[in-house]
């Protein structure tokens, strides 16, 4: 935890980021990994946690190779004690754990479960765990306040439901992964029929968040980062929904509606985006650095082929919202370790 505070800490120090709590980092992870051999060993709940948090820290590096390595050895071991089971399900009236430890269990296993599709999928690597494989619920909004504390409304009695939102999301791309992006992909009948059903189900998705951090216009500064959050994920959804390099349609007119989708999810996440860059709450390791990527280049690829002449207004607005993904780019490339700012201008 230390390490990874000091991490976010060095990325969000105002300029250049800082050095001295980058190395203390790297120093507290180094002594976090000589535990790791003894925590995979034991397999309490709480060697789980401290995995995974491992497996978290191991997401800011600059390569993903580790990351992916090291989420797909937890989440195994998370299945082997069958995390990935409801409680109702995998325990018998005897063995069955407190309510505690079963809600512990749903947060763990959401967790690296997140980490882990995330990883895979922008990889292009098969996920060690499909969605019809798992039956545990998600995790329930439990009061976690004080017995002193009295909070304004129900919703900031726990402070868990925007991780529970994350999970069910986290849900929705691993169904994605595993029908449109999988290595046979399916029919142009079949596509259709998967891209609307996934519609739908992000749709309910949107529909079950609280009102406190449903729209990030209406939130106080308290929940405006987790409304701007939520909104990304969505917009990295359908982007990655309606890529053009996955649609199998050969209609012009089905062709464009899909490209046009997929446009317009960009334009979306880069407002969404460019908020986050001015709370300094912006997310940049690899995994969400090649999204970014993929809306910007998208954007060109479709202007690109249009038949149409574009107008002047139109191309200056191509040019500034190129302009603002560069910024975020070299954000993300400085947080890498990269010196963008001497890469050729044009």
């Amino acid at each position: 935890m230390l390490a990874h505070l000091k991490y976010q800490i060095s990325q969000r120090s105002e300029g250049v980021p800082d050095g001295v709590q980058r190395s203390e980092s790297f120093a507290h992870f180094r002594f976090a990994l000589s535990y790791a051999y003894d925590m995979l060993v034991s397999r309490t709940i709480q060697d789980l946690q401290a995995l995974i948090l491992i497996a978290l820290h191991l997401r800011n590096f600059d390569k993903p190779g580790v990351a992916w390595a090291w989420s797909s050895v937890v989440i195994t071991v998370a299945v082997q004690l069958g995390y990935h089971r409801s409680a109702k399900a995998y325990f018998d009236e005897a063995t069955m754990p407190s309510l505690h430890e079963i809600e512990l269990r749903k947060r763990v296993f959401w967790l690296i479960y997140g980490i882990h599709i995330g990883l895979a999928g922008k990889l292009g690597r098969p996920t060690l765990v499909r969605p019809e494989d798992v039956d545990v619920e998600f995790a329930e909004p439990i009061p976690d306040c004080l017995p002193t504390e009295r909070p304004i409304s129900e919703f900031h009695a726990c402070s868990f439901v925007m991780g529970i939102h994350t999970q069910k999301i986290m849900l929705l791309f691993g169904k994605m992964y595993s029908t449109i992006y999988a290595l046979n992909r399916p029919t142009p009948p079949v596509y259709e029929s998967t891209i609307r059903r996934l519609e739908q189900e992000v749709r309910l998705w949107r529909s079950e968040i609280p009102t406190e951090i449903a729209d990030a216009t209406k939130e106080t500064k308290q929940e405006y980062v987790f409304a701007l959050f939520l909104d990304y994920w969505e917009t990295e959804f359908q982007l990655l929904l309606h890529h053009p390099a996955l649609c199998p349609f050969t209609d012009p007119k089905l062709l464009r509606a899909n490209e046009e989708a997929c446009v317009s999810a960009g334009n979306r996440m880069l407002h969404i985006v460019l908020e986050i860059r001015k709370e300094r709450c912006l997310d940049m390791p690899w995994v969400n650095t090649v999204v970014y990527l993929a809306a910007m280049f998208t954007r060109l690829f479709v202007e690109q082929k249009r038949v149409e002449p574009m107008n002047l207004a139109d191309f200056e607005q191509l040019k500034i919202d190129m302009h603002s993904w560069l910024q975020v780019i070299t954000d993300c490339g400085e947080a890498l370790g990269m010196d963008i700012q001497n890469y050729p201008s044009k």
